[in-house]
């Protein structure tokens, strides 16, 4: 009587360890699988992933902004990273109250920053990600940051066209009182530029007999000269 007491519970205890060993190789089957995910978008993408730890003032990075063929898998970390990277420099000092808000839960939003390589380049990085609390504490902030230099230089460089007359390259005449009145006010000196007019002779013939091509021509050659 014992054994057929016995039995049927050691048949259900294997049962149920059977069952718990095969839920733990499935938990490690879709463990691995989702690692691999995560390394084919990792590789595919010119993301940087982020994770800072507030406790530790620990910034772990996935990634590379160099040009290099960095290791995207391998894990970066910064020490003390509100010394070595926002008091030291690292981000310029305009962008710095924009990181602090971000790290302060201040803002959600998606921000520009810019970030300094040597003494006179940076990078243009967008940064975007959210804070993980431990009950109502910030614990963990996980995001990525995206290199946006060369937009950025695109949107300069139409930015300068629409500024510019397209024959002389020099500033339009609005443009150029703007900038002067930013400067200095009306003190040209004090905002080291100035105006100059001249009157070209003739321009109305020359256009109407020789065509808009060739008097554009002689003005762009003028600007040449004077820049």
């Amino acid at each position: 009587i014992e054994f057929l007491l016995v039995c049927p519970v050691f048949m259900m205890a294997v049962k149920i360890e059977r069952e718990h060993l095969l839920r733990e190789e499935k938990l490690f089957v879709d463990l691995r699988a989702e690692e691999e995910r995560y390394r084919l978008a990792l590789e595919s993408s010119n993301d940087v992933i982020f994770e800072y730890d507030y406790f530790m003032d620990e910034f772990r990075y996935y990634g590379s902004f160099s040009r290099g063929n960095d290791d995207k898998n391998k894990c970066r970390i910064i020490e003390h990273y509100s010394d070595s990277m926002l008091a030291a420099g690292r981000v310029l000092p305009e962008d710095v109250q924009k990181v602090l808000d971000f790290k302060n839960g201040k803002t959600k939003d998606q921000f520009d920053m810019r970030l300094r390589v040597g003494e006179d380049n940076f990078y243009w990085i967008s940064v975007e990600g959210m804070i993980v609390y431990d009950h109502s504490h910030p614990a963990k902030l996980v995001g990525k940051m995206r290199d946006i230099t060369e937009e950025k230089k695109h949107e300069q460089k139409l930015l300068e066209n629409s500024q510019r007359d397209t024959v002389t390259n020099f500033y339009t005449w609005d443009v150029g009182r703007r900038l002067l009145e930013q400067r200095g006010g009306k003190d040209s000196a004090k905002a080291g530029m100035m105006f100059l007019y001249l009157k070209i002779c003739n321009m109305k013939e020359i256009d109407e007999k020789f065509g808009t091509v060739f008097s554009d021509a002689i003005v762009s050659r003028i600007s040449e000269i004077i820049w």
